[in-house]
């Protein structure tokens, strides 16, 4: 799974000229966080603040890959405010980064569900008093915090931890790191932009693993293959194998 590692590469240059507020590794040492469930409601006379509100930037993001250097390990990494230290809406940002194993996806109809199935783990994750509202359309995802888990003291690192917990339930997934942004001096459009590239290529995924044409002149994610390296050779060798 090397087809998303263009993009990772650049989104994490993105972060390169800031230092992380903390990085946690010892992610089994985070006191777990209640789990609201999917009624947890908040409502704006319980709610504290809210990460990517109205005009604010709220993007949300999650990749697959097999490289060490991209994930070495389980990691929780925060630029920006902790969830205590923020007093009002702020633009946010959250990268999920999952290392699969090598040969997690065979070259079969089933791959592309496969992935959705673990990309959809986003859906399920409840932290009390941390309320998201995910767009699959728009690629946003704003989080309503509320004044109760801010007074319990609640941080990006127990949200980091369930999120870790959650995606490493999936026997594909080596190891989790997910970073937040709540910098008000990042490149959250830049975020945004490459956040869309990566869809573009998942659902280029799907065309590759159903389709088995192989005239690239008539295909119409030609220039998704010429721009994404192992699209086309992954496209290639799931031609061969619908042949045998």
């Amino acid at each position: 799974m090397r087809i998303y590692d263009e993009t990772i590469a650049t989104e994490l240059a993105l972060l390169e000229q800031f230092s992380p507020s903390y990085v946690t590794v010892d992610v089994n040492s985070i006191e777990p966080w209640p789990d609201g469930g999917n009624n947890d409601m908040i409502f704006g006379s319980d709610m504290a603040y809210e990460l990517g509100s109205g005009s604010l930037f709220a993007v949300s993001e999650q990749m697959m890959t097999v490289r060490s250097d991209f994930v070495s390990g389980n990691s929780i990494e925060v630029y920006g405010p902790d969830l205590t230290d923020i007093s009002s809406n702020i633009s946010y940002g959250k990268i999920v980064l999952l290392k699969v194993k090598e040969d997690s996806f065979s070259s079969d109809d089933k791959t592309y569900d496969q992935i959705r199935a673990i990309q959809y783990t986003r859906y399920h994750i409840h932290p009390l008093g941390y309320m998201s509202r995910v767009s699959a359309t728009s690629l946003r995802e704003q989080v309503r915090v509320s004044k109760s888990a801010v007074s319990d003291k609640i941080s990006f690192n127990h949200v980091g931890r369930m999120i870790i917990d959650a995606y490493s339930k999936y026997p594909q997934v080596k190891a989790v790191r997910v970073i937040f942004i709540t910098r008000d001096d990042f490149d959250y459009k830049a975020l945004g932009e490459l956040a869309k590239q990566s869809e573009h290529i998942t659902s280029a995924l799907d065309h590759v693993l159903k389709d088995a044409t192989m005239n690239c002149n008539s295909c119409n994610i030609k220039e998704i293959c010429d721009e994404v390296e192992g699209m086309r050779e992954l496209h290639f060798s799931t031609a061969q194998y619908k042949e045998r």
